[in-house]
């Protein structure tokens, strides 16, 4: 009796005979084992599980096939490898797996997968985010490999603005999108939002498509409509072979495809037949159907184990012969080889990419008006403590030094000694103006991937584009709008704070403060690849990366300070390199004017000379011992250092050149400047890099 279904299936299984099936995807023996990582292994062996440490196998030997113009069901209870299946079939998993995975036909094919959950960038229109799909796929696949029943339709030329508005249009009203056409992604229903998923991917027209549970999360009229939907698609004058993972659908919906294949617990095929001849099936098997009972419910409790694994292990050991059967065509052709490899055009694709970017960041109105406000909130508080503070304490002497007099004397030294404690404070502006412009770029951007990377490894897997010209795009879109927040914030804290009125410097105060910003967003995109799908882990690291490089940012610490067993950890600090640029940019480069340093010099050595005639006349020495005059003047000298140095911060070269006590107490020569600019710009460059590493980790599904 199983047999005779069996020998029926095959028949009803092949649609219309009149109509010539295009190509069979087929896979005999499949085994696909899991191996455990190294370090979980000698976990358990040091629990004492030492059973436990062999892999396991998911997949123990199924055949099979699909065919184009049937839409097939792969059942089974969860965890009995129904996704690894379609996985190994379509070879996204190879590591693992063994058995042959063949292809009969004739043209090069491609494979379309649609995640179970609807991933996509939800602030674009259902117009526009088929557009750009259409867009992205056509132009990396060309016509070559598609079935383009829609260019007889269009007479535009591929790749053209109305061939892909023809396209969409198409679509559209096929999948029964027009009341939704111009609707955010965001505010659809979950009908609505699986039928946008599968028309994303038809604008291309794969060979294959594969759906993860479609139907979940949907009601029972949108389950129907949604499978029925499929199944019109695989009727087409040039029909795709669909293949759909679901759970226990109804009666009704069950009765829409064309075969059902079914994975039980232990890892084997139990049915591989028409839905309408499954009870037939299991009756003659002693499983006898109840009446009025869905056949789907009573198949998923078979596979689960419920009537006993012995009864499993019989039906699978039958199905596997029957498979083995009928297969009436061999092939040597392997998948892997047949598989449609897009080709990516850069320039259409980073185009394409950034102006989704630039549309998504536009439209999301409420972080696009709050980066703004935090950055003039901000600087317009930062403005107002620190209002003036750069005129006060710019590093120059105070006027009254050049009419130093003994009744002066005094009141030069407090201003001295205030004007100290002013620079400090504008050193504490200073740095906390580079913190701010790190930490507002990081923040926002740590959130990027983890809210997208499920539609980045969705489209990228599917042939959409590489990710590293996503990661491109997604680069040059916020470049506008990062460099504008950063000239807004820069432009009110510098002039109100009344730092250095040369424009020159202020361009290289807010060349300073951009590359931080830009440094700070690559370094939340890089913590954000590595937390992709653990966003609250993500927001909490974020900040706290920074930590270290601010310890080691020579403003809390001088580098001269730290321990040498520390000093490589310094070398490391982007924010010191930063630092060190502002204060060359504020209080380098003759802030004080050229003729400041020939007034020094010349004060200087009238204070000596006045302390050495002191001294000399109070110790009055008298006789002709040269070395009493020798150790004296040597005295003198050591004392006369010491009282200038107390009174006199400012140092001036013997050929009259000035240096700003700051850049003193920092150790910093004016050249330092492009030398800490280049190895920020290399900073940003390798944390670039190693966030599209990570990305292209985390966005592969390939193993």
């Amino acid at each position: 009796m199983a047999e005779r279904v069996f020998q029926a299936s095959k028949k009803s299984s092949t649609k219309n005979s009149d109509q010539p099936t295009h190509f069979t995807v087929n896979w005999c023996d499949l085994v696909y084992t899991v191996d455990k990582p190294l370090i979980y292994k000698l976990w358990l062996m040091l629990q004492g599980r030492v059973r436990e440490v062999g892999s396991k196998t998911i997949l123990k030997g199924l055949n099979g096939d699909f065919k184009s113009g049937e839409l097939t069901a792969l059942m089974g209870p969860s965890g009995a490898g129904k996704s690894t299946l379609l996985n190994c079939v379509s070879s996204k998993k190879q590591k693992g797996r063994s058995g042959f995975v063949g292809f009969s036909g004739e043209n090069k094919i491609n494979i379309a997968f649609i995640p179970q959950h609807d991933y996509f960038f939800s602030l674009l229109t259902v117009r526009e985010a088929l557009t750009f799909a259409s867009k992205l796929q056509n132009s990396a696949f060309g016509s070559e490999g598609r079935n383009f029943e829609l260019e007889d339709e269009s007479k535009a030329p591929v790749n053209t603005e109305n061939f892909h508005r023809t396209i969409v249009d198409s679509i559209i009203k096929r999948l029964g999108l027009e009341v939704c056409a111009d609707t955010k992604i965001q505010n659809l229903s979950g009908g609505q939002a699986k039928r946008l998923a599968v028309g994303q991917e038809l604008v291309a027209k794969p060979n294959i498509l594969i759906l993860d549970e479609p139907t979940s999360g949907l009601d029972s009229s949108s389950c129907y409509q949604t499978i029925e939907l499929l199944r019109s698609l695989t009727q087409e004058a040039y029909p795709m072979a669909i293949v759909v993972t679901i759970h226990q659908p109804s009666a009704n919906v069950f009765n829409l495809f064309h075969k059902i294949y079914v994975v039980s617990v232990i890892g084997k095929c139990i049915y591989d037949g028409p839905p309408r001849e499954v009870v037939e099936f299991l009756a003659s098997f002693g499983l006898q159907c109840p009446q009025f009972y869905n056949p789907a419910d009573y198949l998923i409790e078979i596979a689960s184990g419920d009537y006993g694994h012995q009864c499993l292990s019989e039906i699978a050991t039958f199905v596997s012969k029957i498979q083995l059967e009928r297969e009436t065509q061999k092939t040597t052709k392997i998948l892997d080889d047949w598989i449609g490899q897009p080709k990516f055009p850069p320039l259409p694709h980073l185009f394409y990419l950034t102006h989704r970017c630039v549309l998504c960041l536009k439209r999301d109105k409420l972080l696009f008006f709050f980066r703004l406000f935090v950055y003039a909130s901000i600087a317009f508080l930062t403005s107002i403590l620190f209002y003036d503070i750069g005129n006060i304490s710019n590093g120059c002497p105070p006027e009254s030094l050049w009419h130093l007099t003994l009744n002066t004397i005094n009141k030069v030294h407090r201003e001295i000694k205030t004007k100290r404690v002013l620079i400090r404070n504008n050193l504490g502006f200073l740095f906390m103006s580079e913190v701010v412009s790190m930490v507002a770029a990081l923040l926002v951007n740590v959130v990027t991937l983890p809210l997208t990377v499920d539609a980045i490894k969705k489209e990228s897997s599917n042939g959409w584009y590489q990710v590293s010209t996503y990661f491109a795009a997604l680069t040059i879109a916020d470049i506008p709008l990062q460099t504008f927040c950063s000239l807004l914030y820069c432009t009110i804290i510098y002039w109100a704070t009344s730092q250095a009125p040369q424009f020159a410097r202020f361009l290289l105060f807010w060349l300073t403060q951009l590359l931080l910003g830009f440094i700070g967003q690559t370094q939340g995109l890089l913590v954000g690849a590595i937390f992709a799908f653990n966003l609250t882990a993500a927001i909490f690291v974020a900040p706290l990366s920074s930590v270290p490089f601010l310890l080691f940012s020579c403003y809390l610490i001088k580098f001269a300070d730290i321990p040498f067993y520390l000093k490589p950890l310094g070398y490391l600090s982007y924010f010191k390199y930063a630092f060190e640029c502002i204060l060359i940019a504020v209080f380098g480069m003759d802030r004080c004017g050229s003729e400041v340093g020939t007034k020094l010099l010349m004060i200087k050595r009238q204070v000596i000379f006045f302390l050495n005639s002191l001294f000399l006349h109070g110790l009055n020495v008298k006789g002709e011992d040269d070395d009493l005059k020798y150790l004296l003047k040597n005295t003198t000298d050591s004392m006369v250092d010491i009282a200038v140095s107390q009174f006199f911060i400012y140092e001036v070269t013997d050929e009259g050149k000035y240096n700003s006590p700051v850049l003193i107490s920092y150790s910093l020569t004016e050249d330092q400047f492009w030398t800490n600019i280049t190895l920020l710009i290399i900073y940003l460059i390798v944390l670039r890099f190693m966030s599209l590493v990570i990305l292209l980790k985390q966005t592969t599904i390939y193993k």
